[in-house]
């Protein structure tokens, strides 16, 4: 057997893979676009378009809830954007390490990379939704976000450690 051909026992797991891959990339796509579609059918009320029902309020933090988008002030709508542009930048961080995945391109730098830039959204985001409630003055200490985008970032580090002790092995003789 050649070294660069994959035996079939890999070939058919980097199969599997690219299978859960595919399903994954779709479900992420089709949350984001239901995620972009509503919030187009709520703000298209800033343009006199009514396409949802009265009585539709829209909430950023579990404290407050607006029934128009006038409604909303400067600050949230800011901090909304924010968190809907990390949601976004998530999304594509993980399409792109899922292509890294998908070509059977484990562990790299780019891999821990991308699973670094991860976390600190992932905190970034955590810190943004604690303004939001700052600002609807409800104090809700969810520590579930923090943790996770702390156990990432030990992830990617864990990660990089690996490649560089790889690395390391590849240039002892």
């Amino acid at each position: 057997m050649n070294a660069t051909e994959t035996p079939t026992s890999a070939s058919l797991r980097l199969n599997r893979i690219s299978k859960v891959i595919k399903i994954v990339r779709l479900l992420i796509s089709s949350s984001l676009l239901l995620m972009i579609f509503v919030s187009a059918l709520y703000f298209a009320d800033l343009l006199g378009f009514h396409f949802l029902p009265a009585g539709v309020k829209i909430s950023f933090s579990p404290g407050s809830s607006f029934s128009t988008p006038l409604h909303i002030p400067a600050a949230v709508l800011i901090l909304a954007f924010t968190r809907a542009g990390l949601i976004l930048a998530g999304a594509l961080l993980l399409f792109w390490w899922l292509d890294l995945v998908e070509a059977g391109d484990f562990f790299n730098r780019q891999s821990a990379r991308y699973f670094k830039w991860l976390g600190w959204l992932l905190l970034i985001d955590w810190l943004t939704a604690r303004l939001l409630d700052a600002l609807a003055r409800v104090f809700i200490l969810d520590v579930r976000e923090i943790v996770i985008g702390l156990l990432i970032l030990l992830i990617a580090w864990i990660m990089d450690e690996g490649r560089k002790i790889q690395e390391e092995q590849e240039l002892t003789v």
